[in-house]
């Protein structure tokens, strides 16, 4: 038989691009394109120039100047003067930097738990309800509202005096409260309106991860006798896994950078109370005239946030591990 004849298979079609016998080649469709040419580098540079730039002049460009303040003494009004590292030796020596750390974990743990526990079990309970799309809107309506919003209409309804909180507490007999005038209560509140408004993003993040789970392995583990809870602890829980350490490195990053919630409902009061570090930069930057110590005080807080999220990144890749080796 010569070469390049094409063998028809027994009973079936001839053989794709057989023509008389004779095997041809089929033109691909992408055929004599080859490497992009310098035309078509030209034209995606081009494409991708203005973005870069606006990345540059919004990100890189601020980035580098907060970098070279950092290594100078800078007041609000005045001319700089070079300093070298003093002023992140400022920084880490200084009791109100640490305790405006310390605040911030404060804030940040709490209310991550609370929105981790009740986002979740809103996204199971609402699964299958009839009227869930409902709820679920109403209930992620205050996402979309500021923060400073948030902080504002909170501190008008929290008033002792003239507040609804306490007209209400005073309608059912119970004795006003301080919410926001207090060491005691002042941070418990903080966090309770950070989850409130909050709370709704878990849900939708839950809600989208569910749907994702494949209804095969869900019918598996129900044929293998699994109850509700075995279903949640074996299966559901493990597979949303990567979504709660999303969850939790975004919402410590709001939760570091955010100044308007509360700094309108407490001012980082009573006392430095509610003094997170967003605040304490604010104070140095304000009170304390100094640039550079601001500018060296957020270098600092950022290279911790991106350390939480090297340990949260770590975490989520041993999880997939050990639920790889699982299996």
């Amino acid at each position: 038989m010569a070469l390049g004849t094409a063998v028809p298979r027994a009973g079936g079609p001839p053989a794709r691009g057989a023509v008389g016998g004779a095997a041809t080649k089929v033109p691909s469709r992408w055929a004599g394109q080859g490497k992009p040419s310098r035309r078509d580098h030209r034209a995606a540079f081009a494409l991708a120039l203005p973005a870069a730039v606006v990345a540059i002049g919004v990100i890189v460009a601020p980035l580098f100047y907060a970098l070279w303040l950092s290594l100078h003494r800078t007041p609000l009004v005045g001319g700089s003067v070079y300093a070298g590292f003093s002023e992140y030796s400022q920084v880490l020596h200084s009791h109100a930097f640490w305790a405006s750390i310390g605040v911030t974990a404060e804030v940040a743990i709490p209310t991550i738990i609370v929105e981790l526990v009740f986002g979740t079990a809103l996204a199971l309970l609402l699964q299958g309800l009839r009227w869930a799309g409902t709820i679920r809107l109403l209930l992620i309506v205050p996402i979309l509202l500021s923060p400073a919003i948030v902080g504002a209409d909170w501190s008008v309804m929290l008033n002792r005096s003239t507040g609804i909180i306490n007209y209400f507490l005073g309608v059912v007999h119970l004795p006003e409260a301080s919410f926001t005038a207090s060491t005691t209560t002042s941070l418990p509140t903080v966090d309770a309106i950070y989850a409130w408004q909050n709370v709704g993003f878990t849900l939708l993040v839950i809600t989208a991860g569910l749907a994702s789970i494949s209804q095969e392995l869900v019918d598996a583990i129900v044929v293998d006798g699994a109850n509700y809870l075995q279903r949640l602890r074996y299966l559901l829980l493990p597979m949303l896994g990567p979504l709660f350490a999303i969850i939790i490195f975004w919402r410590f990053v709001t939760l570091v950078e955010d100044y308007g919630l509360i700094g309108l409902l407490t001012g980082g009061g009573p006392g430095t109370s509610t003094t997170t570090a967003t605040l304490y930069l604010y104070n140095q930057l304000t009170a304390g005239d100094d640039v550079g110590l601001a500018s060296a005080a957020a270098i600092l807080i950022a290279l911790m946030t991106i350390i939480v999220g090297m340990v949260l990144a770590r975490i989520a890749l041993l999880n997939k591990q050990l639920r790889d080796r699982g299996t």
